[in-house]
């Protein structure tokens, strides 16, 4: 009996994984064909026909540029920064201080992460506009900001909620300030936490296309998921491979990212589960 639920589990581990890793495999091994080959349908092609053709198509075709990138780069990692900054903030408040409504608006940050982005869309772009901040990376990083926050809020609230009080009260006669609390003591117990709420905010930013699409007008803005968005449909038919192409490559940094981050986001994302 044993043995027999140790094979079922691995046979459904299997499938999991499979499903997983198929996508991945299919977007690669696609990026890699001619367009005849692709449109040919076979269920096993030929690999003699795999070349790096679609790369240097899609590289020479103007549409993905090193300032796409760059673009990404930059707003990927200004929302990382500062929405686990406030992440952080706002989850240490509100597990550590009770004040007026505090159990209302922990209720209220889930309630904000799970309403879909694009009833969003309209109130963040008037409001950027009336900021002077449409069709900039200054927008785009405050927009993507507010849409990551609310989870991040949730995971660390979790994350400092664990952490004994009694040694903030510690510091605290140690002549430590609330702020010094958070830094020396909150902070480095919670680097589980911080880096999965960082690689999701990462995440999040770097593939984000509706947001984007709305906020950005000028070619000199556009982020990655834009620039895939015009290779797969700047012509009438849909050229995959160098679609995959592009998309093999902007999968690049998010894969590295989650492989650095791997044991503290897997250990986040569990203990913060479970302690939230």
């Amino acid at each position: 009996m044993t043995a027999l639920r140790y094979v079922s589990k691995a046979a459904l581990g299997g499938l999991v994984l499979l499903a997983a890793v198929f996508p991945v495999y299919q977007m690669i091994l696609v990026s890699l064909l001619p367009q005849r080959a692709i449109l040919d349908n076979a269920v096993v092609p030929d690999l003699g026909r795999l070349s790096v053709d679609n790369y240097a198509r899609m590289l020479a075709g103007g549409v993905i540029t090193p300032s796409v990138y760059l673009n990404s780069t930059v707003v990927a990692l200004a929302t990382m920064v500062l929405g686990t900054s406030v992440s952080a903030l706002a989850g240490y408040a509100l597990s550590r201080y009770q004040f007026p409504g505090s159990r209302v608006f922990g209720r209220f940050v889930l309630l904000a992460y799970v309403v879909p982005p694009i009833l969003l869309v309209v109130p963040i772009y008037v409001t950027l506009v009336g900021w002077r901040l449409s069709d900039s990376l200054i927008g785009l990083v405050v927009a993507h900001t507010v849409l990551t926050v609310p989870f991040g809020i949730w995971m660390l609230r979790g994350f400092f909620s664990g952490i004994p009080i009694d040694l903030d009260e510690a510091a605290r006669v140690d002549g430590a300030s609330r702020l010094g609390v958070l830094l020396k003591i909150a902070l480095p117990l919670s680097v589980p936490g911080l880096a999965a709420v960082a690689v999701f905010t990462f995440m999040e930013s770097w593939s984000e296309f509706l947001f984007a699409s709305v906020l950005l007008s000028t070619k000199a803005n556009y982020t990655f998921p834009i620039a895939l968005y015009a290779v797969a449909g700047t012509y009438g038919d849909v050229r995959w491979g160098e679609t995959m192409a592009a998309a093999t490559i902007g999968a690049l940094p998010v894969f590295v990212l989650f492989l650095a981050f791997q044991r503290w986001l897997v250990a986040g994302l569990t203990s913060g589960a479970v302690k939230g």
